[in-house]
Order: structure tokens, then sequence, then C-alpha cells
């Protein structure tokens, strides 16, 4: 039987952060944070686009961008190097668990 379960992003399998010069750093948080790219990964990451890419996904999607503060924290982490949490996930299940 499994105990837990613990959901981990796809991202926390991949160390650190693309390599971005400084000058650039900004422009590409900007646009990771804009209405067109996150239509276009609705547009890739649903089966059913017509059910599910819609306004809302998209305003979902960018609601952690509204925070004051994302752009210069996104800035901050990508010059920083990202994290590195790869290693820990096989820590995360001590018990039998799924982890997804």
């Amino acid at each position: 039987a499994v105990a837990s379960a613990i959901l981990v992003d796809p991202q926390g399998f991949i160390d650190g952060a693309p390599p971005v010069p400084e000058p650039f750093a900004r422009g590409g948080i900007r646009v990771l944070g804009s209405w067109p790219l996150r239509s276009l990964a609705n547009q890739l990451a649903y089966a059913d686009t017509d059910a599910f890419a819609t306004d809302d996904a998209i305003r979902v999607g960018l609601l952690h961008c509204a925070r004051p503060s994302w752009e210069d924290d996104s800035v901050s982490w990508l010059l920083g190097g990202g994290y590195s949490v790869s290693s820990l996930v096989p820590r995360l299940a001590p018990k039998p668990t799924a982890i997804l």
C-alpha cells in the first residue's frame, strides 16, 4: 500500500537555471510573464485546446506574475543559478510513497 503521495514538478529534476547574460535576464523574465507566451504554452499543453486553453487558463497561469516583486525575484533567481534539488527527491520517501 502507498502511505502518501508527493507531487514533484518536472522542474524539480532539472538542477540550476540556464545561463543568461545579465543584460538579457529581465527581458527574458518579461517574456515568461507575457500573455502571448502563456497562450502558446496553453495551446501546446492541452489535448483539448477548445475546452481548456482558455483566456481564464492564461489568467490563472499568470497569477504568480502579478505579485509585486515577481519580476525582480525571478531575475535574482535566474542570475543566482536557480536551485538544485534533484538529489533531495529520494529523501522525500521514507515510507512506501508514490512520487508523481
